[in-house]
């Protein structure tokens, strides 16, 4: 799962990747956003979550990385 949320919001909201997609291990996915502050989770259920706040610029492109 992949929660994508505005920094000003009170929930994570619903889930970002299309029904039946995960990340595998060591592939990657694109997510455009608008400028401006963006809370991320990404994580399986049952397993765990890595969480970061993110600030994108615009016309900037930002990486986040879940290792573990």
């Amino acid at each position: 799962m992949v929660l994508i949320s505005d920094c000003n919001a009170s929930t994570y909201g619903l889930n970002r990747l299309p029904d039946g997609v995960s990340i595998p291990q060591g592939r990657s996915y694109q997510f455009q956003v608008s400028a401006g502050c963006w809370d991320v989770a990404a994580g399986a259920l049952g397993v765990g979550d890595a969480k970061q706040r993110m600030n994108v610029v615009a016309g900037g492109t930002s990486r986040y990385t879940v290792t573990q």
